[in-house]
């Protein structure tokens, strides 16, 4: 999968630009503020329909416009696709594919796919856990791009109970009427939400162990640990009082990075996709209280021949534009026809009122799920105590390979009627904390996951070195899983080698190298690594021109 034009009007500090684009490694160089960040930016929310600088549509638009407009041709492996995207501040943005309208613009998710890291990213790893929730969110939606369904569905369920819980405050009121409806909905949304981000994380544990040695040199082994929110999980007593429940941490084994074989290109060997055999229909729901689920149909797929071949001046949307730009935006979009073969690639400690519960998953596979109790006043059944640790390993009769990694659809973690279920009796616990602080204490909103380079977490006590190698690594490890379904997404990396030292350059270069399509913005030339050369631009005051 690559980019093969994108179109810009009215983007931020473009008035109209038009870049074409092949296969391989494409530079951006220029100033500081230049506006080499904004075409990254265009191409990312193509894909995802957001922008990881802003979370306000209305920013991107050119200071003096009414709207903008992004338009983009990708060419995959079964098609070739036009994406054409309207932003319209204080309005709903309009998008088409293949010049037929859709509803909504997460139906239109998946037609380009990308990783980019920016600068921004250090927020993964140092910031708070919100961030790294959204980091699993994004990724999770552009793996399976359904759960775009489920995540919205969530953060509306959360806002309602939410200001159902406050208003029952106010007015000095009790058990508010209908709170058992949004609890459920809560339930099943919620449920979803997590068995989608603990199948993911199952998946990217092994990715992310071998980025980071790939990355950063460094012997020791980095981890991940998957904490629900207070009172997520049955088997752990939370205090109805406080809504905390006990803390239980466990410190993986770190295996060796696996053996390489003999041509492959680092980080290879253990691409997995993630798995998507998770229930959507959670026992106890009522009747139609289910989330939107399943992919989204594609609105003009069978027309994708003709929509993207056809010139993009005749878009309605593309008719939406400043007479400045319309020379520019008239020009064609053209690309192979649809369907056209393409030639294969050569290529701290826990305490009593901490309240977090911990599904921890190990670099080997294993998932363990719930642990003891150090209330005084719980008791706790000996399995309990002890946690359930599934190991996920080779089968029956064969011994693992030294070092190796268990592939993640075989690690077992909870389903979504189990998880349902917790989430329920979780609910009950914290019901009188929850009406007397009127916050929504259980569910995925509360979640966090823990990321730690040896036996300390990144956050706090990585250095600046570790904290890039380690959001690097998740980068890179995003990358692969995506891969991992049989298209290489768009690898973005946006002024990231002027950051790092001549190791971790050459090492980050030599990765990025066997991917498709490379995006890179720099300051200066000389940061980019010669192994990434390739088509180069140059960006000065808006205006792009193709150096040499």
């Amino acid at each position: 999968m690559h980019l093969t034009r994108l179109a810009l009007t009215d983007f931020r500090c473009y008035q109209a630009a038009d870049v074409a684009f092949e296969p391989g490694v494409t530079t951006f160089t220029g100033p500081n503020g230049a506006g080499k960040t904004n075409l990254i930016e265009a191409a990312g929310y193509v894909a995802t329909f957001g922008s990881h600088r802003v979370s306000a549509d209305s920013a991107m638009v050119r200071a003096g416009a009414d709207r903008a407009i992004l338009r983009a041709a990708i060419s995959g492996a079964a098609r070739d696709s036009l994406v054409e995207i309207e932003l319209n501040p204080g309005r709903a943005n309009r998008v088409r594919l293949n010049r037929a309208p859709v509803p909504r613009p997460r139906d239109a998710l998946g037609t380009l796919r990308c990783v980019l890291f920016a600068p921004e990213d250090l927020a993964i790893v140092k910031g708070d856990p919100d961030q790294r929730r959204r980091y699993l969110d994004d990724l999770l939606v552009a793996s399976r791009p359904r759960y775009a369904a489920v995540r919205a569905d969530y953060e509306r369920v959360l806002k309602q109970r939410t200001a159902l819980l406050k208003s029952a405050r106010a007015a000095g009121r009790g058990l508010p009427a209908g709170l058992e409806i949004w609890d459920e909905q809560l339930v099943i949304t919620g449920a979803e939400l997590t068995a989608g981000r603990l199948r993911l994380v199952a998946a990217l544990l092994p990715l992310m162990t071998s980025a980071y040695a790939d990355v950063s040199a460094d012997p020791r082994g980095v981890s991940m640990t998957y904490r629900q929110g207070s009172g997520s999980r049955s088997s752990q007593p939370v205090d109805s009082d406080t809504g905390t429940s006990p803390h239980y941490h466990a410190r993986p084994p770190q295996p060796a990075a696996p053996a390489r074989r003999p041509g492959q290109p680092p980080g290879r060997q253990t691409g997995q996709a993630v798995p998507d055999s998770d229930q959507t229909d959670v026992p106890g729901a009522a009747p139609g209280a289910t989330t939107e689920s399943g992919a989204a149909a594609t609105p003009g797929a069978a027309a994708a021949t003709s929509a993207a071949t056809a010139p993009l001046a005749a878009s309605p949307i593309a008719t939406a534009q400043s007479d400045s730009a319309a020379a520019s935006a008239a020009a064609p979009l053209t690309a192979t026809s649809a369907g056209t073969a393409r030639p294969a690639r050569a290529v701290p400690s826990g305490g009593a009122t901490e309240s977090r519960d911990a599904t921890v998953l190990s670099a080997a596979g294993a998932v363990r799920v719930g642990s003891g109790t150090t209330s005084p006043n719980a008791a706790a059944s000996p399995a309990d105590a002890a946690g359930r640790l599934v190991e996920a390993g080779p089968p029956s009769g064969q011994a693992a390979p030294t070092g190796a990694v268990a592939p993640p659809e075989t690690a077992a973690v909870p389903g979504v009627a189990e998880l349902a279920e917790s989430m329920r009796a979780g609910l009950e616990r914290v019901r009188r904390a929850e009406l007397e602080r009127a916050v929504c204490l259980v569910g995925p909103h509360r979640d966090e996951l823990e990321l730690r380079i040896g036996e300390l977490p990144t956050r706090g006590y990585a250095s600046h070195g570790e904290s890039w190698s380690m959001a690097l690594a998740l980068r890179l490890a995003a990358f692969e899983l995506l891969r991992a379904d049989g298209e290489d997404p768009v690898l973005m990396l946006d002024d990231v080698f002027a950051e790092l030292d001549a190791g971790r350059r050459e090492r980050l270069a030599e990765l990025a190298s066997a991917a498709e399509q490379v995006l890179v913005t720099a300051a200066v030339a000389a940061d980019v690594p010669a192994r990434l050369a390739g088509v180069s631009y140059t960006v000065a005051s808006g205006v792009i021109d193709r150096a040499g």
